[in-house]
């Protein structure tokens, strides 16, 4: 007699946990990438992260530092990824640059783990953006150059949205969907003086910090937090804008021998959005 085993997508939950539980986190990304349902519905404990170490262009791999493992893991990478700039992460994906100047400039979601490649609109498809987007490095990829923040909304790339900030045009914001031919660009939602920080995406939303030019302006002075409608296709993304002005940082710098203040710099501190359950 033949016995019936249940597919591994019915398997109980418990079981799933157990096993996940005991995975380091290449595998828990492995493990996550095989079945959707799997990546939703398990209570898991957290393990420390990788710390992504400095990248050669020329390099055929990228290192990261296993926290929990304490050791340095190397991961090859495909010849198309290979020679290009990799300039953020959000959820499992990296940001990946390739090209030597605009004209060729190519943008992608890239995962270390399944070495996945997936492309972005061209830049290009911005209005104006030969004429907005204009700074330069030598010896820097221009993506460097031109983008100051990136975030994806889903581990799965097929229902992510990705939206962008720029260095040079930090008054608007840029959204797409991987695959698709050209990216959405938000604008004119931002009060006088003010800019666009740091990003993060949570629960569906996009939340975004507004920032002040004007560093001696106070919380009392700024703009009350704002929700906003967009249309990406056949997706509707909800913005919410926070206000953020942290007062101007002051740091002394005293002499060693006769402890007297030589002088003060004006700083600024920059906020960040971070995720926090409690």
């Amino acid at each position: 007699m033949m016995m019936a085993y249940a597919p591994w997508n019915q398997l109980p939950i418990d079981i799933l946990s157990s096993i996940f539980e005991r995975l380091d986190l290449e595998d828990r990304i492995r493990f996550d990438l095989v079945y959707k349902q799997w990546r939703t519905n398990l209570k898991r404990t957290p393990k420390l992260p990788w710390l992504m170490l400095p990248y050669d262009p020329s390099s055929q791999y990228l290192s990261f530092f296993d926290m929990y493992e304490g050791k340095v893991r190397k991961l090859d990478l495909p010849s198309s990824a290979q020679g290009g700039w990799f300039f953020g992460c959000s959820k499992v994906w990296l940001f990946l640059a390739t090209g030597t100047n605009v004209d060729n400039l190519r943008i992608f979601l890239f995962d270390s783990i399944s070495r996945a490649q997936i492309p972005l609109p061209p830049l290009s498809t911005i209005s104006s953006f030969e004429e907005n987007f204009t700074a330069r490095r030598s010896g820097w990829n221009p993506a460097a150059c031109i983008i100051s923040g990136v975030e994806v909304s889903s581990f799965d790339a097929s229902q992510c949205i990705v939206a962008t900030t720029f260095y040079n045009n930090n008054k608007i914001l840029a959204l797409c969907k991987p695959q698709e031919d050209r990216w959405i660009i938000v604008e004119g939602l931002l009060p006088d003086g003010y800019f666009y920080g740091n990003l993060s995406f949570f629960d569906g939303e996009l939340y975004a910090c507004m920032l002040c030019e004007d560093r001696e302006i106070n919380n009392n002075q700024a703009p009350n937090s704002q929700t906003h409608f967009i249309t990406l296709e056949n997706h509707r993304v909800n913005l919410k804008l926070i206000s953020s002005t942290p007062p101007p940082t002051y740091l002394f710098f005293a002499a060693v021998d006769d402890k007297k203040i030589l002088y003060h710099k004006d700083c600024s501190r920059w906020p960040y959005l971070v995720e926090a359950n409690g």
